[in-house]
């Protein structure tokens, strides 16, 4: 079972189009677009972290074409789901949530933090809502990868970004994330 992240794909949200920049026609055209990726790096026994704001509505329609097991962390747009729904389309739904992947400690919370659970640990923050937006620190190096950033934070955990239009559009595994440059 692999593990995956990803935030505000706002299925059926035809106004975070416009909103968050994104690349696409219509809201069918997005939706189609990110269930297609989504299948195709997602099989049915990988685990999803989604960080929040997963559909503006019919959420069970959407959950229901997408591979794999999804843990909810909720954002303000799933504010709506009643217990019923959590409990029927999710394998768990939290505010927050602290989680191992390998050698990573992860904290999940739909918002960016300045501070969290285990910052002078290491811990590393993985975060949406704030979509194509970046609150990186300005003395990155340009095309520095955040694993080599956070070598020089000296044991500080860092902040990352998981919403859809950081990631391109699809579910990213943690090796993945820390890959990418900043």
């Amino acid at each position: 079972m692999a593990k995956y992240y990803i935030s505000d794909t706002h299925f059926g949200h035809a106004n975070i189009i416009r909103l968050a920049n994104r690349p696409y026609e219509s809201v069918e055209h997005m939706d189609e677009d990110l269930i297609a990726k989504w299948n195709s790096r997602i099989g049915n026994g990988d685990l999803v972290y989604h960080l929040g704001d997963f559909a503006f509505k019919d959420v069970k329609k959407y959950r229901q074409r997408l591979n794999g097991n999804i843990i909810l962390i909720k954002g303000n747009h799933d504010r709506r789901l009643t217990k019923q729904q959590e409990h029927a389309l999710f394998e768990a739904v939290y505010d927050y949530k602290k989680v191992k992947d390998g050698v990573q400690t992860l904290i999940l919370f739909h918002y960016p933090i300045w501070s969290w659970d285990g910052l002078y640990k290491g811990y590393t923050h993985l975060h949406g809502h704030i979509h194509e937006k970046s609150i990186n620190p300005e003395h990155v190096e340009q095309g520095e990868t955040l694993q080599e950033w956070a070598r020089t934070l000296k044991g500080r955990g860092i902040r990352v970004n998981v919403s859809v239009e950081k990631i391109n559009y699809e579910p990213k595994r943690i090796e993945e994330i820390l890959c990418q440059t900043v």
